[in-house]
């Protein structure tokens, strides 16, 4: 039955009312073979998707709980390093300020570049270690201030003013007729 309508399907145009009718009944059935086929799944796979909800159930309170101190870690670090980077930056502009104002030989100074302390980029233990990468962010400070190509525009919001009769400025509201199939 499934490759009949199948085939029904693939050579169904629709011009006439009556073709209209037709392509009610194939997807029609069309939604019947397919609810078939995944009733036949589901006696397979419920029970298994049933026991893998279980077992990630019993799991996840750990789970979360490694992954907030895990967060936590991470971002102190990050807080560490970003900080010491900034300190040896800040060493490193002042010397570079002074012989730019001739307050100071190149000889001199190259000598105090080199004196201060680097800032490891890896630490090692033991049981592991950590590299640090440079990571660009950002943080918006003025949205009015954006180029409009930068700013996603909020779907769901807009379809919730939509249907609140709100006009939006730059949304044209149109409607369409979709099929909705009982079978």
């Amino acid at each position: 039955m499934t490759t009949q309508i199948i085939t029904k399907a693939e050579n169904l145009t629709i011009a006439t009312q009556d073709d209209l009718v037709v392509a009610t009944t194939v997807l029609s059935e069309l939604n019947r073979a397919k609810d078939a086929i995944i009733l036949e799944k589901e006696k397979v796979t419920r029970p298994l998707l049933d026991a893998l909800n279980a077992e990630r159930a019993r799991w996840k309170p750990q789970e979360t709980k490694l992954d907030s101190l895990i967060i936590k870690i991470r971002g102190a670090m990050t807080t560490f390093q970003t900080a010491l980077i900034q300190v040896q930056k800040k060493e490193q502009d002042k010397i570079v300020a002074k012989l730019e104002d001739g307050k100071i030989k190149p000889e001199t100074a190259i000598r105090k570049l080199e004196a201060l302390d680097t800032v490891d980029k890896k630490v090692e233990t033991i049981s592991g270690s950590v590299s640090f990468k440079t990571v660009t962010r950002f943080e918006v400070t003025d949205l009015s201030a954006v180029p409009v190509e930068y700013v996603v525009l909020n779907e769901v919001k807009v379809r919730e003013a939509l249907k609140e009769g709100k006009n939006i400025p730059g949304v044209r509201k149109y409607e369409e007729q979709v099929p909705v199939n009982q079978r």
